[in-house]
């Protein structure tokens, strides 16, 4: 049995980096552009540049780091699945620790038979941002497959290979 892996979309990256990129541009405009019009619009001009700065920066670092660190988007292996599809990656998601996967309306959903099992593994921001996604989502790990340059049927088919073979090795 191979691996499956999904590569990061080269299109989608040099999108996301130039509207990145844009935010950041309008965001110093708006930190560098005097006006005249009084106090209140200086702070909300800065306030706005900052916050896009910021908006537009946090994708900017995700996009340097996929093409520093070249690792797949998505990987289906003999161990587990591979989650690096999101700002707050996954990392592995070993077989024997999934109960549960569900196609539907645009995710792969993984149900883990520990529901803190992802939250635990992280810290700082990411495990913030992974206990507000629990709060929002019934499962611990949603992976939005329009991100994946593969078809929902190629990608349904790989993982019941591995998910039928990890069956088969429990019994």
């Amino acid at each position: 049995m191979n691996d499956f892996s999904f590569e990061w979309p080269r299109k989608k990256l040099i999108l996301l980096a130039s509207l990145s990129l844009l935010f950041i541009a309008v965001g110093l405009i708006l930190l560098v552009i005097p006006s005249d019009k009084g106090i209140l619009i200086i702070i909300l001009g800065r306030i706005t540049g900052i916050i896009a700065i910021l908006f537009g920066g946090w994708p900017l670092l995700f996009v340097l780091n996929v093409a520093l660190t070249k690792k797949p988007a998505f990987s289906i292996t003999k161990d587990g699945i591979i989650d690096h599809s999101t700002v707050i990656d996954v990392g592995l998601i070993r077989w024997e620790d999934i109960e549960d996967i569900i196609f539907s309306s645009g995710s792969i959903k993984i149900f883990t038979y520990d529901p803190a099992l992802i939250i635990h593994r992280t810290r700082g921001i990411k495990r913030w941002l992974h206990t507000a996604n629990q709060n929002l989502k019934s499962a611990q790990v949603n992976v939005i497959f329009d991100t994946l340059p593969c078809s929902l049927d190629e990608l349904k088919h790989e993982v019941s290979i591995h998910w039928n073979k990890k069956s088969e090795d429990l019994i």
